[in-house]
């Protein structure tokens, strides 16, 4: 009788264990994978560029400064003066015809300054340029004396002036604790501002206008208001500034100022590319004009408060801004899951080229990676998206914002020989609304070759009416959250579209995003 009573309670066991095993296995098969692409979140990127560590070399120049020179020295090594002012006394002083270069070598210490300033007469040739630089015994700091509570508000000053300059380098040399700009650089061309560090400042980091001048490999944070500030260019003849904004580390900007953008790129032709922007409180990078290129950049944890804006931004409602390339950028952890907002990626101008992007994890309510905002003539291919909400978003045009984008039309040379060329499309815009170039009518956008990865649902993305019947969106491969055989390594954040991928089931071709040439180097 016992011994019945036991096989029947192990009997029971046995079967409720398996059926324990078969819902777990069920758990497992339907459950998690659900659960998984519902919360899914794509790993960071693991084969972008890695910037390489600086190395300090000493710089031997013509005239020397230390903290422990004397202004009555001759300047040499042995000899150094003791204040910039005194060494670009001397530099102005020396005949340039038979030089290569005049060299202004700065020891390592901290210089108080209320402002450096140079001007024409610090400017070099063509054959002999003007290089401030450090020397290579320890951090150079230019200190503006600005405390915590000094730094509020921007009282329009700089830590550094270079106006009205040409073949000119500043290298090495960090600037703190500026009551308003860090380094201020304007009507200047052929302008290096090389390897400095730009920190705390009430108002902007690096502000540049003129045309070729450099910003690379500097430091720009906790400024004010934007990072690095860039404009120049002729607009009426559409002569490009080349300008240039590369490899800078661009964090902790516009504490003051939330809605401005860490990079700002205005005029025509400048180019900014290679660079890190992190830790955005807003936009990280803006551009308006024309025939800029933005290319290789690394942008994530941005938008961290303003949900109003994109990762890379423009005034996008406007006609006025054809020409410029987004390129080969990563756009990576935008905004924040707490927040609830709509974040975007993305949101060009009409004209513009995006193109080879990896975008991932953006975050909020209704976010997409790039967002077509009404514009005309824009081409979005052979980018990828993985979670973002949604890949492209495009909408009818914003009424809000005719007339401003009218009058912005009216105001540039769009009718001019030089833009018809260029930009023909732009020039033959019609305010008739029943006009097939109506102004405020999406039209001619491209949205082909991309690849998506998104938890909500196999489609490329939401198209209003009036944008979809002038746009062409075809051959876009669509997949869900954590699908096998689409890139080389999803779990290892290697998004390489490998030839044998799922992705051509769906395209003919496919350009992979250049991953090693994103980032600093």
């Amino acid at each position: 009788m016992n011994t019945k009573s036991v096989s029947k309670t192990t009997v029971i066991c046995i079967v409720l264990s398996v059926v324990l095993a078969v819902l777990t296995l069920l758990a497992w098969l339907v459950f998690l994978p659900r659960y998984k692409a519902k919360h899914f979140t794509a790993a960071a990127p693991s084969n972008l560029s890695a910037a390489a560590p600086a190395e300090s070399k000493a710089a031997y120049g013509d005239y020397y400064v230390s903290p422990d020179g004397n202004d009555k020295n001759n300047g040499t090594v042995d000899h150094p003066f003791r204040t910039l002012a005194a060494a670009q006394k001397a530099a102005r002083k020396t005949k340039k015809q038979y030089l290569s270069h005049v060299v202004v070598s700065i020891m390592g210490g901290t210089y108080e300054t209320k402002g450096l300033k140079f001007t024409k007469a610090d400017s070099g040739t063509d054959s002999c340029s003007v290089i401030y630089c450090a020397y290579g015994n320890g951090e150079v700091i230019f200190d503006g004396g600005a405390g915590a509570a000094e730094t509020g508000e921007s009282d329009g000053s700089a830590l550094a002036e270079i106006n009205g300059v040409s073949y000119f380098s500043l290298s090495g040399v960090s600037f703190l604790n500026a009551k308003g700009d860090g380094v201020v650089v304007k009507g200047s061309s052929n302008v290096n501002v090389d390897s400095c560090r730009v920190q705390q400042t009430a108002g902007r980091g690096i502000v540049v206008s003129g045309s070729r001048v450099s910003v690379t490999s500097c430091q720009v944070s906790r400024t004010g208001a934007s990072g690095i500030v860039v404009s120049g260019g002729n607009l009426s003849k559409l002569t490009a500034s080349e300008n240039t904004v590369e490899n800078n580390l661009v964090s902790y900007t516009s504490r003051l100022d939330a809605a401005a953008p860490s990079v700002w790129i205005s005029g025509v032709g400048a180019s900014a590319a290679h660079n890190e922007i992190v830790n955005s409180p807003a936009c990280a990078l803006y551009y308006e004009g024309n025939n800029h290129t933005i290319e290789y950049n690394y942008i994530h944890n941005t938008l961290l408060t303003d949900c109003g804006q994109a990762a890379i931004d423009s005034p996008y409602y406007r006609w006025d801004c054809y020409g410029s390339t987004v390129r080969g950028n990563c756009i990576h952890l935008i905004g924040t899951k707490a927040s609830g907002g709509r974040f975007i990626g993305i949101r060009p101008c009409s004209g513009t080229e995006v193109t080879q992007n990896l975008l991932l994890n953006i975050y909020g309510s209704g976010s997409v990676g790039v967002l077509l905002g009404g514009c005309r003539n824009t081409t979005v291919k052979n980018n990828i998206f993985i979670n973002t909400g949604e890949a492209v978003n495009g909408t009818d045009y914003p009424a809000e914002h005719r007339e401003e984008a009218a009058a912005a039309l009216q105001k540039s040379p769009w009718q001019s020989q030089e833009w018809k060329k260029a930009f023909p499309a732009c020039a033959g815009l019609s305010a008739d609304e029943k006009s097939g170039s109506y102004a405020a009518q999406p039209a001619e956008n491209t949205i082909t070759n991309n690849v998506s990865m998104q938890t909500t649902g196999v489609r490329v993305g939401t198209f209003f009416d009036g944008f979809r019947s002038g746009a062409a969106i075809e051959e876009n491969a669509l997949f869900p959250p954590g699908r096998a055989n689409v890139f080389t390594d999803l779990d290892g954040g290697v998004y390489t579209v490998d030839k044998d991928s799922d992705v051509y089931r769906s395209m003919k071709e496919f350009e992979n995003v250049p991953f090693e040439e994103i980032g600093r180097y």
